[in-house]
């Protein structure tokens, strides 16, 4: 006969029975991880989305305008502004081009204190209303996700600067602090901000109906500027005699600090 062989008892960590509550923790703990990671993915996807609605290409024609030096006079007075095509914040195209008008255009971005300092007396400026003979149009600047004021969108309406008759054109987001020589470059060439020679914010730039630079100015602008600037333009001409230089002494928030656009920008 054969020696009787005696099942091995099952170790009770081992039973079926007791296995079945850690299978279930387990599982419990995948389950849970794989609904942390798609409410990421999909935090990620709306934070991109949003960012992305937020900052435009715009289309650029023309030859760039030098960068603006403060305290010397504008060599860009005079010379032909390139024209832009681009979108506004409702994806609607929009336009800054010849048309028989004059222009005031305005670069602004949503954190720079400046600009939120001048944006009541501009806000007022437009209440006032546009003359049928100028075009009033405001560019939403060095847009970043990471500053107050987020979203941009938010920030102009609140402001009361999207009012009717001014258009708007996204302008490419801010670059990183660590952008290397070629990006800002390329910033430069392919930005509003760029290609009008942006050095700060907020930044004014005034064109004739022919779209020639009739003065452009770095930083915040006394009452007496914004009392005059749209009767100065139906005329042609700039509202105050320094036109081309930095005339206040609050100079707005410098570029080359905040990578803006041209290439001392960071």
């Amino acid at each position: 006969m054969g020696k009787n062989t005696r099942k091995r008892p099952v170790p009770p960590s081992l039973n079926a029975k007791s296995r079945w509550p850690a299978v279930l923790i387990t599982l419990g703990v995948i389950a849970g991880l794989a609904v942390v990671v798609l409410a990421s993915k999909q935090s990620s996807d709306e934070d991109e989305a949003l960012i992305t609605s937020q900052v435009g290409s715009p289309q650029i024609s023309g030859d760039a305008l030098p960068s603006f030096e403060r305290g010397v006079a504008d060599e860009a007075i005079g010379m032909t502004a390139p024209s832009l095509k681009g979108l506004d914040f409702d994806d609607e195209p929009t336009s800054l081009e010849s048309n028989g008008k004059a222009h005031l255009v305005a670069f602004l971005a949503h954190w720079c204190p400046h600009c939120n300092a001048e944006a009541p007396t501009l806000a007022a400026t437009l209440a006032k209303g546009v003359p049928e003979t100028v075009d009033v149009t405001l560019v939403s600047a060095g847009a970043n996700p990471n500053r107050a004021n987020w979203p941009p969108a938010e920030w102009f309406s609140r402001e009361n600067l999207l009012v009717d008759g001014v258009e708007l054109i996204r302008d490419p987001r801010q670059l990183n602090d660590d952008a290397t020589q070629e990006e800002i470059e390329k910033y430069t060439e392919s930005s509003a901000s760029g290609v009008y020679g942006l050095d700060g914010y907020p930044f004014i730039v005034l064109l004739d109906k022919d779209m020639k630079v009739l003065a452009r100015y770095s930083g915040e602008q006394p009452e007496e500027f914004w009392n005059q600037v749209m009767s100065s333009l139906e005329e042609g001409k700039a509202p105050v005699a320094d036109a081309g230089t930095d005339s206040t002494a609050n100079s707005g928030t410098d570029a080359a600090s905040t990578s803006a656009a041209s290439t001392s920008a960071s």
